[in-house]
């Protein structure tokens, strides 16, 4: 929850209130941050979601070009533009969890 009217404070109906929705990326074995992303509140788009990835996945390459990746991540994240992003590097997979029709009609 975010309070006064801060820059990308913006409103999100599943939380019913003012926030931020921070990405963190984690390397998978050690758990080690690898980056925070400080984003607006909305729910971003999967184009959105396909920048941050495509310009995480280009500078591990340059360190590790033939390190074999795994992104894992909610259903928040099945979306058909970032899927595009791994499955156009030849060494990444991706493992993403799909929301069902009956998550729909649940209340918080």
């Amino acid at each position: 929850m975010t309070h006064g009217s801060q820059q990308m404070n913006l409103f999100n109906a599943k939380y019913n209130d003012y926030c931020y929705l921070p990405l963190l990326v984690f390397e998978g074995i050690s758990g080690k941050l690898i980056t925070a992303i400080l984003r607006p509140g909305k729910t971003p788009t999967g184009k959105e979601n396909a920048a941050i990835l495509k310009r995480i996945i280009g500078l591990l390459r340059k360190k590790w070009p033939k390190t074999h990746l795994l992104v894992r991540g909610d259903s928040h994240f099945s979306q058909p533009e970032l899927m595009r992003v791994v499955q156009d590097d030849p060494h990444s997979d991706y493992v993403l969890g799909i929301r069902s029709r009956s998550q729909d009609s649940l209340a918080p």
